[in-house]
Order: C-alpha cells, then structure tokens, then sequence
C-alpha cells in the first residue's frame, strides 16, 4: 500500500493554501506483535520543514493509529469547530466507546467510529469547498485519506491490524465514501513514500525473514537516505519514530521524539 502523507491549512475561501506533506510509515505484523515506525517531516509548498510531527498516534495503552493522505485540516482565521486532525478524531473514537474496551472486535468498533467522523468531516468540507477538495483528490487518485488502527486486548485473544481508506468522486453520491475496516492477509505494509523500502526489502529475503523493530525503523531510515525528492527538499526526513504493539501487553515504544505523546 502507497500514501502520500499530508498536513493540509487553507483559508476558509480555499486561497493561499498551505500543504504539508510527506510521509513514510512502515507496519509489520508478526505472530505475537505489531511494529511500526515513521520518520518526522512534513514540508509545505513553500519549502518550510517540520521535522517534528508524530505520525504514530497511541490510543490509550493498547492501540494504535496512523494516517496518510490529506489528514489534518486548518482554515486561517477559522472557528475552532472548523479545524480538525484525523489522530484527534482517532482519540475522540477511541474515548467515546472506551466502556467496550475488551470486547471481541474493538479496534473494529473504533475504526468504524472514526470513519464515521471523518467522512463527516470531509463531506462538511466537500459540500462547502468542492473545487477545493477536488484539485486535492484529483493530484492522489481520488483518495484523501488513509489510515490504519492496530489493537490488541489484555487478555491477549486478538492482534488486529485493519485499514481503511476515504475518497472522493464527484460522480458518486455521496461524493465522499469510506471502506469498511479491512483486515489485510498480508503482514507488510507502507503508508507515504516507500520506493526505497519496497526495492530493499525486494532484493533481501533475509531481511524478510528476520523483521524486527529495529529493522524496520531502519526501512524508514533507508526511505530518509535514499529517497529522491520531488522538489528541491526531501519529503521525508527527521527522526525515526518506532512503537510494537504485543499481543495481550500494552504499547512499548522503542524510539519516541520528545513532543509526541507515550500513550
């Protein structure tokens, strides 16, 4: 899977709009853990870098939340109920059915929950924008976001990996429409830029066959080197950022910058 990973700010007229944009996350599931790992940037159009976003999202102790695509958006001079961040929509999922936390298919429940917030948000945003959120859609093949929820349960019985994906079509009613929680048959991942990591690890069978946390914070370490940017400034970079998820045990990170939050 291959997502372009964006912070998206405009004005509430669409005009000087400011992207940001630029992701690599790599996702691993073994028999008793879920990894992850993603670098730090995200660079606007203007060629500003921010090396220091969290792109990996814990909720609560025993799930976790990633996204790419065009995941946060924030007007100029905007009223605070118009700005939103696809991982707050993820905390706010993940809060309002926290009484069910244990249950048989939770992470299902909260993925489902937060694809019910973001389509919301983004028809919101499609019925007042349209020419706006379309120019967006059309540069990734109708899709705007994509986001994938790996959950576990203290009492170990489950290790969930799902994803799910919102697009656009203005030839579709609703224009904006969202997958179902999908749980891939695969136990390898990427989100953003990953040409690197898929030729590396294509040419490696024992890479394949000796995956681990530090390994794969090392594919996004490879991502960061040998990427080749679009512009003049690369879209990934930044520190690595690297969590696993056991089965039955909460979040361990193993790499965490200091601004993003442990749990």
């Amino acid at each position: 899977m291959k997502y372009s990973g964006m912070l998206l700010a405009v004005c509430c007229c669409g005009a000087l709009a400011q992207v940001q944009h630029g992701t690599t996350v790599v996702i691993n599931r073994a028999n008793d853990e879920i990894m992850i790992a993603a670098d730090s940037r995200g660079l606007s159009l203007e060629g500003t870098v921010d090396d220091s976003q969290c792109k990996i999202t814990p909720l609560g102790r025993y799930m976790i939340f990633a996204a790419a695509g065009i995941a946060d958006y924030t007007p100029s001079f905007a009223d605070s109920w118009s700005s939103w961040r696809s991982s707050d929509e993820g905390r706010a999922a993940y809060k309002a059915l926290i009484s069910r936390e244990g249950d048989p298919g939770f992470a299902e429940l909260v993925a489902k929950e937060w694809t019910r917030r973001i389509v919301l948000r983004w028809s919101l945003l499609a019925r007042t924008m349209p020419d706006f959120v379309a120019k967006f859609a059309r540069a990734h093949n109708g899709e705007l976001v994509s986001s994938f929820f790996g959950g576990t349960d203290s009492g170990g019985r489950e290790l969930t990996a799902l994803f799910v994906d919102v697009s656009y079509d203005p030839h579709r009613f609703p224009v904006i429409v969202a997958t179902e929680p999908a749980e891939h048959a695969n136990n390898f991942w990427t989100l953003g830029f990953a040409e690197v990591v898929t030729a590396f690890r294509g040419e490696s069978e024992r890479a394949k066959s000796n995956e681990n946390i530090v390994s794969i914070s090392r594919y996004v370490q490879i991502e960061i080197d040998m990427h080749i940017p679009e512009g003049a400034i690369s879209e990934v970079g930044g520190a690595v950022d690297a969590l696993e998820l056991p089965r039955g045990r909460p979040i361990r990170w193993f790499r965490r910058k200091n601004n993003c939050p442990g749990h």
